[in-house]
């Protein structure tokens, strides 16, 4: 490749995707919170799915929608950063963002990302601790089958060339802290939960873990995890069940030859179980920036987790309308913003609970924080407060599947999780039989407010407290 081809390229329209950030309830859009759990009696129900497999094993998943010209196409593949091998984090990220580079053969002029994108359609990967996804919308009038033939082709033969790998990895560099413990709250949590283990990798990617993969690992990473065996294709659109088939399996008909991926090992709940001080990530600024974070041993699949998650919807996620943003912003004005929200993945969710607020209240916040944990997991909600729940989740349904790509999502959750395809309306039924007492049985099962992890963002306090583990702060709760 010459100098002046890769100055070319790097000039191009190229967008690099940027590492997955976790997403914070606000008010301004609280109503999408239950959109996964609006359903209950006389209401519509989830869109049709329609499902098979491809010649090769790969599950698809297809809902048709003809009101746009708009096909949403999906595939989740099981190499997430928790496939990087151990010593290795960053380079499930390096495969995922190198995947669409070629060297330019002769009389080719735009890459495969601009041969996708150039008429109009989209293409991006998003990767997780779980799972790296790639996703491409295309207009279904200008020729699908032609865009999702350049994917394919791209997916069957990926190169990593060594000129495109070395930039995109020097981009990715510059976006990792040297020390991610230090870095945020979000990771300081994620690193003292998770521990050893491979869900941790997202969060342990540093510039030098990153800078020490090379492309011929990243080749052979893709071709090792990027196998029928570990994929889910997803497609929400306008097209046909005969497109759609052709597509799966252009897609998919000459990826490399494998098996899947044995599942992780099961995330250790230790580091839920034990107290811990706050850890304190020192910052010059008058904000201090708050979060508690718990391990529950609880999945999409567990009896509890609806009550778990009508729960979290009453306790913080549901904007102006939960306990939190009532009692510290409402009451007491201790913030703008206050949220939980639950992260679920396999055999394991995690709870968490963000605020902002002045520093020299960061003590008070803390303890309301505790107190309306400790008050909502010993006596649970009212029935006053669960009916009104119910009723928003109902009144939110408006906004179910809303666009091509939220139904995307949801659709995609069913096959990568191994999920009914009634799982929706399955779920919905069993929130609108939830009562208050429920409620409180499935939180005093799994949630302990003393063993909350907390991480604190924030200038040095001028006087440090006396006992500041979450036992001591929620004993203190009324």
């Amino acid at each position: 490749m010459t100098t002046a081809s890769l100055a070319s390229w790097k000039r191009s329209r190229w967008t690099r995707p940027s590492p997955p950030r976790k997403s914070r309830m606000t008010a301004k859009h609280w109503l999408f919170a239950g959109i996964a759990l609006c359903w209950a009696a006389g209401a519509a129900a989830f869109p049709v799915v329609q499902q098979w497999q491809t010649a090769n094993g790969v599950p698809v998943y297809l809902v048709e929608r003809h009101d746009l010209p708009v096909i949403d196409l999906r595939i989740d593949v099981d190499a997430g950063e928790s496939r990087s091998p151990a010593g290795t984090p960053g380079l499930a990220t390096m495969t995922l963002y190198g995947l669409m580079d070629k060297d330019f053969e002769t009389n080719e002029l735009r890459t495969p990302y601009q041969l996708l994108t150039d008429t109009g359609n989209q293409y991006g990967v998003d990767l997780r601790r779980d799972r790296a996804s790639i996703l491409l919308r295309v207009v279904s009038t200008r020729g699908p089958m032609t865009m999702v033939s350049t994917l394919a082709k791209q997916m069957a033969d990926a190169k990593y060339p060594f000129e495109y790998f070395k930039y995109r990895r020097d981009a990715v560099v510059g976006q990792l802290p040297e020390n991610p413990a230090k870095s945020s709250t979000e990771r300081n949590l994620s690193l003292a939960l998770y521990g050893d283990h491979p869900l941790a990798n997202l969060d342990r990617r540093t510039p030098d873990t990153v800078k020490s993969v090379g492309n011929s690992a990243a080749r052979g990473f893709y071709r090792s995890f990027y196998v029928p065996g570990n994929l889910i294709v997803t497609l929400v659109g306008d097209v046909s069940r005969a497109d759609a088939e052709k597509m799966a399996n252009l897609l998919t008909e000459h990826l490399p030859k494998g098996d899947a991926a044995a599942p992780l090992p099961p995330v250790p709940l230790s580091a839920s179980s034990v107290e811990a001080a706050p850890q304190r990530l020192v910052r010059q600024k008058n904000q201090s920036s708050i979060e508690l974070a718990q391990l529950l041993p609880i999945d999409r699949k567990s009896p509890d987790m609806a009550a778990i998650m009508l729960g979290n919807y009453m306790l913080g996620s549901s904007g102006f309308q939960s306990r939190l943003m009532r009692e510290l912003r409402e009451k007491r004005g201790l913030t703008y913003d206050v949220s939980s929200s639950l992260d679920i993945l396999r055999g394991s969710a995690m709870l968490s609970i963000d605020i902002s607020t002045r520093s020299e209240q960061e003590q008070q916040a803390l303890q309301l924080l505790h107190d309306e944990l400790a008050r909502f997991t010993r006596d649970g909600p009212t029935e006053a407060e669960v009916a009104e729940a119910k009723d928003r989740y109902l009144r939110s349904m408006s906004f179910w599947g809303s666009t091509n790509q939220a139904l995307l999502g949801l659709v995609a959750n069913l096959g990568y999780y191994k999920l009914p395809l009634d799982y929706y309306d399955q779920l919905a039924a069993r929130i609108e039989k939830l009562n208050a007492a429920d409620i409180k049985a499935a939180w005093q099962r799994h949630v302990d407010p003393t063993r909350f992890r907390i991480a604190i963002e924030g200038p040095e306090p001028a006087k440090p407290a006396t006992d500041a583990t979450p036992a001591a702060i929620a004993a203190s709760a009324p």
